[in-house]
């Protein structure tokens, strides 16, 4: 999933620019200039790029100058998160991931991928609270409930998995991986 943010059409190409880092301080009226928003914006669409043709190094390097010029921006941590996690690098999409909770407590998408992470590394408590978190913040995030109720079946909860397959159908009535759980449950859909 990428962040808010991720523009649509042609990517941006990437230009040799020279590094100058510039950090905004919004709450002291402070605004980046345009000409570095628009670095970073390149940055990000190269980066976007590369990560939808799996070349997860390019895109973290662009990502990571991204970061370089804007260290407050959600959406070049969350997209990094997303490359390294695509790479396997688990911890470092998590730390990622995290960041971008840091910089906005309210981004479902970050406890959803965060929560995906844990799960990979078996820590099916952490993966269950990043995945209601993600739920609260957007009730109809219909992933976060098959992945929640995945992670309760894992734990043994049948009765909850139930619950979050049969939710994940509410939202999604075509959703088949919700169906298949619930037939594998024993349940009907």
């Amino acid at each position: 999933m990428s962040w808010p943010g991720r523009t649509k059409g042609t990517p941006a190409t990437s230009q040799q620019m020279p590094t100058v880092k510039v950090v905004a301080n919004p709450s002291k009226g402070d605004r980046m200039p345009e000409s570095v928003q628009e670095r970073v914006r390149t940055h990000l669409d190269h980066g976007w790029a590369c990560l939808d043709k799996g070349k997860y190094d390019d895109a973290i390097a662009d990502f990571d100058k991204a970061i370089a010029l804007d260290p407050n921006d959600a959406a070049a941590y969350g997209n990094r998160g997303n490359a390294y996690y695509s790479k396997g690098e688990v911890d470092r999409a998590i730390a990622d991931y995290t960041k971008v909770i840091a910089l906005n407590p309210n981004d479902a998408k970050a406890y959803y991928n965060r929560g995906n992470a844990y799960d990979d590394k078996g820590e099916v408590d952490r993966a269950i609270a990043d995945y209601t978190k993600a739920i609260a913040l957007d009730p109809k995030l219909v992933q976060a409930y098959y992945n929640r109720g995945f992670a309760y079946k894992k734990k043994g909860d049948k009765e909850q998995a139930i619950a979050d397959f049969h939710k994940a159908l509410e939202i999604n009535p075509s959703d088949q991986d919700a169906k298949d759980q619930l037939k594998r449950l024993g349940v009907t859909p």
